[in-house]
């Protein structure tokens, strides 16, 4: 089960339609607090976190921090449609798993989860 959490709607139902093709199910929040929200309700049943990093409310570096307070193990790719976005850098060498620019095909998006779960 993969945990998507993203501000933009149509970012979220590309990204669920593309991970059900793949055979993952997929959870949608809208941004980071309603993520920590159903990541604490499904935390046995989330394998993978897809985080984008501009959000109101809580920004996907606050978020990913809380998450992995909550569970430091969780894998997490970081989303982002700026080319340069230096907390994207901080967030990796704080432990995120990888990232993924926006916009991103089905094969990179695959490509991706299938390698951060692997590992």
């Amino acid at each position: 089960t993969v945990l998507v959490i993203d501000d933009e709607e149509g970012i979220r139902l590309v990204a669920q339609g593309m991970l059900n093709h793949c055979g993952y199910d997929v959870i949608l929040a809208y941004d980071g607090m309603e993520g920590l929200e159903k990541f604490q309700e499904n935390i046995d049943k989330i394998h993978l976190v897809l985080l984008d990093m501009s959000m109101p409310k809580m920004s996907g570096k606050e978020t990913f921090y809380h998450l992995k307070e909550i569970k430091s193990s969780i894998k997490i790719i970081m989303t982002s449609g700026f080319k340069h976005d230096n907390r994207v850098m901080e967030v990796l060498n704080a432990g995120a798993d990888d990232f993924l620019r926006k916009p991103f095909t089905l094969e990179q998006l695959s490509h991706t989860v299938y390698n951060v779960l692997k590992t």
